[in-house]
Protein backbone atom coordinates (compact mmCIF):
# COMPACT_ATOMS: atom_id res chain seq x y z
CA UNK A 1 0.00 0.00 0.00
CA UNK A 2 1.14 2.92 -0.87
CA UNK A 3 2.15 5.73 1.98
CA UNK A 4 0.41 8.79 2.47
CA UNK A 5 2.50 11.08 -0.25
CA UNK A 6 2.17 15.11 -1.76
CA UNK A 7 1.17 15.72 -4.84
CA UNK A 8 4.55 16.62 -6.33
CA UNK A 9 5.31 13.38 -4.65
CA UNK A 10 3.24 11.28 -6.59
CA UNK A 11 3.91 12.78 -9.80
CA UNK A 12 8.16 12.34 -9.35
CA UNK A 13 6.89 7.99 -8.92
CA UNK A 14 5.35 7.93 -11.49
CA UNK A 15 7.26 9.53 -14.00
CA UNK A 16 9.92 7.34 -12.38
CA UNK A 17 7.77 4.00 -13.03
CA UNK A 18 7.32 5.13 -17.11
CA UNK A 19 3.69 6.44 -16.42
CA UNK A 20 2.40 10.25 -18.22
CA UNK A 21 1.02 12.67 -15.91
CA UNK A 22 0.08 16.17 -16.76
CA UNK A 23 -0.01 19.27 -14.01
CA UNK A 24 -3.78 19.10 -13.71
CA UNK A 25 -4.26 15.54 -12.19
CA UNK A 26 -5.41 15.05 -8.29
CA UNK A 27 -3.92 13.12 -5.77
CA UNK A 28 -6.52 10.70 -6.44
CA UNK A 29 -5.59 10.36 -10.02
CA UNK A 30 -1.36 9.63 -9.65
CA UNK A 31 -2.30 7.60 -7.19
CA UNK A 32 -4.91 5.31 -9.46
CA UNK A 33 -2.17 5.51 -12.15
CA UNK A 34 0.76 4.17 -9.68
CA UNK A 35 -0.92 1.35 -8.44
CA UNK A 36 -2.32 0.18 -11.94
CA UNK A 37 0.93 0.79 -13.55
CA UNK A 38 3.12 -2.67 -14.28
CA UNK A 39 6.36 -1.70 -12.47
CA UNK A 40 3.51 -1.57 -9.05
CA UNK A 41 2.24 -5.32 -10.27
CA UNK A 42 5.34 -6.47 -11.27
CA UNK A 43 7.36 -5.13 -7.44
CA UNK A 44 4.70 -3.01 -5.59
CA UNK A 45 7.12 -3.87 -2.70
CA UNK A 46 9.82 -1.76 -4.75
CA UNK A 47 7.26 0.70 -5.65
CA UNK A 48 6.43 1.58 -1.68
CA UNK A 49 9.85 1.90 -1.07
CA UNK A 50 10.75 3.94 -3.87
CA UNK A 51 8.02 6.44 -2.31
CA UNK A 52 8.86 6.31 1.18
CA UNK A 53 12.07 7.17 0.86
CA UNK A 54 11.08 10.41 -1.12
CA UNK A 55 8.19 10.52 2.20
CA UNK A 56 11.37 10.61 4.47
CA UNK A 57 13.35 13.01 2.64
CA UNK A 58 10.64 15.18 2.89
CA UNK A 59 10.25 14.95 6.15
CA UNK A 60 13.75 15.82 6.81
CA UNK A 61 13.60 18.26 4.80
CA UNK A 62 11.06 19.74 6.96
CA UNK A 63 12.55 19.29 9.99
CA UNK A 64 15.71 20.37 9.19
CA UNK A 65 13.35 24.27 8.16
CA UNK A 66 12.16 23.67 11.26
CA UNK A 67 15.02 23.18 13.40
CA UNK A 68 16.72 26.21 11.30
CA UNK A 69 13.80 28.54 11.68
CA UNK A 70 13.38 27.68 15.53
CA UNK A 71 17.63 28.47 15.51
CA UNK A 72 17.02 31.40 13.59
CA UNK A 73 14.43 32.54 16.35
CA UNK A 74 16.44 31.66 19.14
CA UNK A 75 19.68 33.60 17.83
CA UNK A 76 16.82 36.39 17.29
CA UNK A 77 15.88 36.80 20.53
CA UNK A 78 19.72 36.41 21.70
CA UNK A 79 20.29 39.56 20.18
CA UNK A 80 17.63 41.06 21.21
CA UNK A 81 18.54 40.47 24.61
CA UNK A 82 21.87 41.44 24.20
CA UNK A 83 21.06 44.41 22.69
CA UNK A 84 18.29 44.82 26.17
CA UNK A 85 21.40 43.83 28.27
CA UNK A 86 23.30 47.21 25.78
CA UNK A 87 20.91 49.24 26.72
CA UNK A 88 20.34 48.69 30.21
CA UNK A 89 24.15 48.87 30.43
CA UNK A 90 24.22 52.26 28.60
CA UNK A 91 22.06 53.70 30.83
CA UNK A 92 23.37 52.48 33.92
CA UNK A 93 26.65 54.60 32.74
CA UNK A 94 24.76 57.43 32.20
CA UNK A 95 23.21 57.55 35.38
CA UNK A 96 26.80 57.33 37.07
CA UNK A 97 28.06 59.55 34.89
CA UNK A 98 25.14 62.20 35.79
CA UNK A 99 25.86 61.04 39.52
CA UNK A 100 29.83 61.92 39.01
CA UNK A 101 29.19 65.21 37.11
CA UNK A 102 26.66 66.07 40.31
CA UNK A 103 28.79 65.09 42.71
CA UNK A 104 31.98 67.15 40.80
CA UNK A 105 29.20 70.38 40.55
CA UNK A 106 28.81 69.68 44.57
CA UNK A 107 32.39 69.66 45.57
CA UNK A 108 33.05 73.08 43.09
CA UNK A 109 29.97 75.03 44.88
CA UNK A 110 31.76 73.67 48.54
CA UNK A 111 35.15 75.12 47.47
CA UNK A 112 33.69 78.06 45.99
CA UNK A 113 31.80 79.18 48.36
CA UNK A 114 34.54 78.50 50.76
CA UNK A 115 36.40 80.74 48.78
CA UNK A 116 34.32 83.73 48.60
CA UNK A 117 33.52 83.51 52.64
CA UNK A 118 37.51 83.60 53.09
CA UNK A 119 37.88 86.31 50.61
CA UNK A 120 35.18 88.16 51.31
CA UNK A 121 36.39 89.13 55.32
CA UNK A 122 39.37 87.78 56.62
CA UNK A 123 39.68 86.89 60.37
CA UNK A 124 42.05 89.85 61.76
CA UNK A 125 40.40 92.07 59.52
CA UNK A 126 36.70 91.35 60.73
CA UNK A 127 38.00 91.86 64.23
CA UNK A 128 40.03 94.98 63.86
CA UNK A 129 36.21 96.27 62.41
CA UNK A 130 34.48 95.27 65.32
CA UNK A 131 37.06 96.05 67.68
CA UNK A 132 36.69 99.66 66.49
CA UNK A 133 32.98 99.48 66.51
CA UNK A 134 33.04 98.53 69.90
CA UNK A 135 35.85 101.44 70.94
CA UNK A 136 33.33 103.88 68.77
CA UNK A 137 30.08 102.87 70.39
CA UNK A 138 32.02 102.90 74.00
CA UNK A 139 32.95 106.70 72.89
CA UNK A 140 29.58 107.57 72.31
CA UNK A 141 27.91 106.14 74.81
CA UNK A 142 30.92 107.95 76.97
CA UNK A 143 30.34 111.29 75.44
CA UNK A 144 26.12 111.04 75.57
CA UNK A 145 26.89 111.11 79.63
CA UNK A 146 29.60 113.75 79.44
CA UNK A 147 27.51 115.80 77.03
CA UNK A 148 23.75 114.83 79.57
CA UNK A 149 25.91 116.10 82.46
CA UNK A 150 26.80 119.24 81.26
CA UNK A 151 24.13 120.47 79.51
CA UNK A 152 21.94 119.68 82.56
CA UNK A 153 24.24 122.58 84.45
CA UNK A 154 24.24 124.49 81.37
CA UNK A 155 20.71 124.49 80.86
CA UNK A 156 19.92 125.50 84.80
CA UNK A 157 22.96 128.45 84.32
CA UNK A 158 21.43 129.79 81.24
CA UNK A 159 17.83 129.98 82.88
CA UNK A 160 18.91 131.84 85.39
CA UNK A 161 21.19 134.45 83.18
CA UNK A 162 17.69 134.34 80.89
CA UNK A 163 15.39 134.93 84.17
CA UNK A 164 17.74 137.41 85.17
CA UNK A 165 18.23 138.92 81.87
CA UNK A 166 14.40 139.69 81.22
CA UNK A 167 14.60 141.26 84.96
CA UNK A 168 17.25 143.57 84.19
CA UNK A 169 19.45 143.30 81.81
CA UNK A 170 21.48 146.16 82.85
CA UNK A 171 22.38 144.34 85.85
CA UNK A 172 24.43 141.59 84.25
CA UNK A 173 28.19 141.77 84.31
CA UNK A 174 29.88 140.43 81.33
CA UNK A 175 31.59 137.93 83.43
CA UNK A 176 28.21 135.95 83.75
CA UNK A 177 26.98 136.82 80.84
CA UNK A 178 29.67 134.94 78.91
CA UNK A 179 30.68 132.21 81.50
CA UNK A 180 34.20 132.73 80.75
CA UNK A 181 36.52 129.88 81.87
CA UNK A 182 33.63 128.04 82.98
CA UNK A 183 32.15 125.19 81.10
CA UNK A 184 32.25 124.42 77.43
CA UNK A 185 28.68 127.26 77.11
CA UNK A 186 32.02 129.23 75.53
CA UNK A 187 32.03 126.71 72.57
CA UNK A 188 28.32 127.62 71.19
CA UNK A 189 28.26 130.73 68.49
CA UNK A 190 26.06 133.01 70.64
CA UNK A 191 28.59 132.33 73.82
CA UNK A 192 26.70 135.18 75.66
CA UNK A 193 29.63 137.86 74.76
CA UNK A 194 27.82 138.92 72.17
CA UNK A 195 24.29 139.63 73.72
CA UNK A 196 22.64 142.75 72.57
CA UNK A 197 19.85 144.31 73.81
CA UNK A 198 17.65 146.09 71.34
CA UNK A 199 16.18 149.51 71.75
CA UNK A 200 13.18 149.76 73.94
CA UNK A 201 11.68 152.49 74.85
CA UNK A 202 14.53 155.14 73.54
CA UNK A 203 17.15 153.21 75.61
CA UNK A 204 20.10 152.66 72.75
CA UNK A 205 22.05 148.88 72.56
CA UNK A 206 24.43 147.77 75.73
CA UNK A 207 27.05 145.64 75.38
CA UNK A 208 28.23 143.41 78.11
CA UNK A 209 31.43 145.57 78.23
CA UNK A 210 29.58 148.56 79.86
CA UNK A 211 28.51 146.61 82.79
CA UNK A 212 31.59 146.47 84.69
CA UNK A 213 30.54 148.29 87.70
CA UNK A 214 30.55 147.63 91.48
CA UNK A 215 26.87 147.28 91.31
CA UNK A 216 27.52 144.57 88.97
CA UNK A 217 29.96 142.85 90.75
CA UNK A 218 27.73 142.53 93.92
CA UNK A 219 24.89 141.54 92.45
CA UNK A 220 22.71 138.56 93.53
CA UNK A 221 23.48 136.98 90.06
CA UNK A 222 27.43 136.63 90.87
CA UNK A 223 27.09 135.41 93.84
CA UNK A 224 24.72 132.60 93.04
CA UNK A 225 27.35 131.96 89.80
CA UNK A 226 29.87 132.25 92.07
CA UNK A 227 28.38 129.63 94.65
CA UNK A 228 27.40 127.53 91.44
CA UNK A 229 30.80 127.44 90.44
CA UNK A 230 32.00 126.34 93.84
CA UNK A 231 29.54 123.18 93.76
CA UNK A 232 30.67 122.33 90.24
CA UNK A 233 34.31 121.86 91.57
CA UNK A 234 36.13 123.35 88.10
CA UNK A 235 38.96 124.86 88.58
CA UNK A 236 40.49 127.03 85.33
CA UNK A 237 42.47 124.99 83.96
CA UNK A 238 39.65 122.17 84.20
CA UNK A 239 37.18 124.72 82.35
CA UNK A 240 39.97 125.51 79.91
CA UNK A 241 40.41 121.94 79.06
CA UNK A 242 36.73 121.35 78.76
CA UNK A 243 36.35 124.43 76.58
CA UNK A 244 38.96 122.77 74.46
CA UNK A 245 37.32 119.41 74.16
CA UNK A 246 34.09 120.95 72.87
CA UNK A 247 35.50 123.66 70.62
Amino acid sequence: MLPFAMKEELRVVAEEIGETVTQEMKIADLRKIILGSKAYQNDPELVENFMNSIVEARKRKEVQREMFELENKLEFKKIKLEKAKLVVQLAKMDKELELERISLEKVKIRKRSQEVSNSTISTPVESEVLGQCRNALKLSENDVQYVSGVSSNMELETSMITNKIHADPLTIPEEEMGFRGHCPVDSYANKFIALERRKEEGVEKVRGSDFQTEECKTSPLREAYLEEEKNCGLTERQAEEHEKEFS
